[in-house]
């Protein structure tokens, strides 16, 4: 039994607790996948004993569940909304690996997600159902650490601990948000503790791990724009809030160009050298197993919006920790996010305020979110096949003014307000086999906007039960 959760990829929670563990074909017909994908020269052939080279796994999954939705109607964002949905998203992992004599190995990692509208894949109006989820190539130096390169989560969010949930899909959890269950109202929309730099993940970027050194290992990553080559730019407004009106990318519109064409320097409100560290430990004391880690991230917005200097640098940190014992797991993580903002845009641009390179928006124009926290604490319980859990989550952000907005503020930088969050969850699991688990939860949030504004309120209960496969 699995003590210390540890999440290594962000959203995609279940593809790295359930590894890749078939192998397909790892002949050398496919060793020419990966980093070595050109033919091998003659005096390469005869390698040492102790050279494997780079031999694919297939794995992936399938979850698939029901739900029933009670959430706030009329002026409400629940009014005219389906009460009931049938939810499913599968997906399969590639993940090979060659091992050398020297001690050095290497490999790729690579996943298409199928029967998923992936918000990360924006192509005007349409979203593709069919989508290369991401993808990176890795570099283990023995002694000398780790080097990833490509379209991965960062440093920060990979080396995370925290609270977690026994629901064995991403559906419920505030550490793993991906299909946002609970549509948020006000500009926090959907809590999480994760250092996610405006939704980074998917953004080319290049990584250094440590070695763990007595229980610590540090990473850093850096990524030079908040975009994903060959795509159109992604931002928060795009994965968490389903993008702007119009369906683009807030301020960010041709911003990410094809392979060997460079982007602009200058598109507004774009945040561009990203960099996250991250720190952790784990280490065990007296059968009590314990993990803990801290991380920051730091960027530059490219250029102001609004005709002011309302924006700033993103910049992120938190931290966490989970403790196990004889089948308790007890976690807890805050994080803080500026939100890319000092105050809201200028009156009279007809804008919304909007958090630069994280397209969160307030509800008034004029104004914007800043100073944001979350925090969440955890505790779960495994026996046999059995999983229970509960989990509580709170976040609130401070509204700053721009220019006087009358019934909020009387001077520009004023604090308006603060937008709040608060939630619970209580979920299960039961396995049935190896990678066959059968899921029940309840998940319940409550938004409480500044200004008292039905349309940024909600109160949702959401009912689960399913099932997830892995293999």
């Amino acid at each position: 039994m699995q003590v210390i959760y540890r999440l290594f990829r962000g959203i995609d929670v279940e593809r790295e607790v359930h590894k890749m563990k078939k192998l397909l074909l790892g002949t050398s017909a496919l060793a020419a996948v990966g980093l070595l994908a050109m033919p091998m020269p003659k005096a390469m052939a005869a390698a040492s004993a102790g050279t494997q080279p780079i031999q694919i796994k297939v794995g992936g999954g399938f979850i698939g569940f029901l739900q029933g939705v009670s959430q706030k109607g009329g002026l409400y964002p629940g009014a005219n909304k389906m009460n009931r949905q049938l939810y499913d998203r599968s997906w399969v992992d590639f993940h090979g690996i060659g091992k050398f004599d020297n001690g050095i190995s290497a490999g790729v990692d690579l996943q298409i997600r199928t029967n998923n509208a992936s918000p990360l894949q924006y192509t005007g109006n349409l979203q593709s159902a069919d989508t290369i989820g991401g993808g990176f190539a890795f570099l283990n130096l023995a002694q000398y650490g780790r080097v990833e390169i490509g379209a991965t989560p960062g440093a920060a969010r990979k080396m995370w601990y925290g609270a977690n949930t026994p629901f064995r899909t991403t559906a419920h959890g505030w550490n793993s948000p991906a299909t946002g269950q609970l549509g948020g109202a006000n500009s926090l929309g959907q809590p999480t503790t994760l250092i996610d730099m405006g939704d980074v993940d998917r953004a080319e970027k290049i990584t250094y791990f440590t070695p763990r050194v007595a229980g610590f290992q540090l990473g850093v990553s850096y990524a030079p724009e908040n975009c994903m080559m060959n795509n159109e730019p992604f931002t928060g407004a795009d994965q968490n809030n389903g993008g702007t009106a119009g369906g683009a990318p807030v301020g960010q519109a041709g911003s990410c160009l094809f392979f060997g064409q460079m982007p602009a320097s200058n598109i507004a409100a774009q945040q561009n050298d990203i960099v996250e560290a991250g720190l952790n430990y784990v280490g065990k004391f007296n059968g009590v197993d314990v993990g803990a880690y801290l991380g920051l991230g730091h960027a530059s917005v490219a250029a102001q919006a609004y005709g002011n200097s309302s924006m700033r640098g993103l910049e992120e940190y938190g931290g966490g920790t989970n403790i196990g014992y004889q089948g308790f797991q007890l976690g807890a993580s805050f994080r803080y996010s500026n939100e890319g903002n000092k105050f809201g845009g200028a009156a009279g641009t007809g804008a919304v305020g909007v958090g630069a390179g994280t397209g969160i928006q307030s509800e008034v124009a004029g104004i914007a979110p800043t100073n944001r926290w979350d925090a969440n604490v955890g505790l779960t319980y495994h026996t046999g096949p059995w999983a229970v859990g509960a989990s509580y989550a709170y976040a609130q952000s401070s509204q700053k003014c721009g220019e006087a907005v009358t019934g909020y503020c009387t001077a520009s930088g004023q604090t308006a307000g603060k937008d709040k969050f608060n939630g619970v969850v209580f979920s299960g699991n039961y396995a049935i086999g190896p990678g066959v688990n059968l899921n029940a939860g309840i998940e319940h949030g409550k938004w409480d906007s500044f200004d008292n504004g039905p349309g940024a309120e909600n109160s949702v209960w959401i009912y689960s039960v399913g099932t997830a496969l892995f293999f």
